[in-house]
C-alpha cells in the first residue's frame, strides 16, 4: 500500500506559485483552477460588444425597417401580422424583413473586422 500512495503528492491551494516576475502579486493555485458553473469572461466580453454593435445598427435603421426589426424579434408578431400593422403585404414584409436581416449582418460583419 505505501507504494501505491508513495508518488502522491499533497499540495496546498492557498500555496504561493512560483512568480516568473517580481512585480506580479502572488498567484496561488486556487486562483488557477476554473470554475465550470463560472462564465468565460472573453465570450461575456464577445457578447456585449455585439450587442453593442447591434444596437448602433439598428438604430440607424429607417423608421420602417425598424418597425418590422421591433415586430417580427421583440413582440413575436408573424409577417402576416406586422402586415396587417402596417397595412403592407406579407411578401413586402418579408423583403423589408430579409433586406433588413442583410444589412446588420453586413454592418456587424464590418466592425467585427
Amino acid at each position: 500500500m505505501l507504494g501505491d500512495v508513495a508518488p502522491t503528492t499533497i499540495l496546498s491551494l492557498e500555496e504561493a506559485l512560483p512568480s516568473r516576475s517580481s512585480d506580479s502579486k502572488d498567484l496561488t493555485l486556487i486562483d488557477t483552477i476554473e470554475d465550470p458553473g463560472s462564465d468565460n469572461p472573453l465570450a461575456v466580453l464577445g457578447y456585449a460588444e455585439v450587442k453593442r454593435i447591434l444596437k448602433e445598427a439598428i438604430q440607424s435603421l429607417p423608421e420602417k425597417e425598424k418597425l418590422v426589426v421591433a415586430l417580427y424579434h421583440f413582440e413575436e408578431l408573424t409577417l402576416k401580422e406586422i402586415g396587417v400593422v402596417l397595412d403592407i403585404s406579407e411578401s413586402r414584409v418579408s423583403q423589408i424583413h430579409s433586406k433588413t436581416i442583410l444589412r446588420l449582418r453586413s454592418k456587424l460583419l464590418q466592425q467585427m473586422e
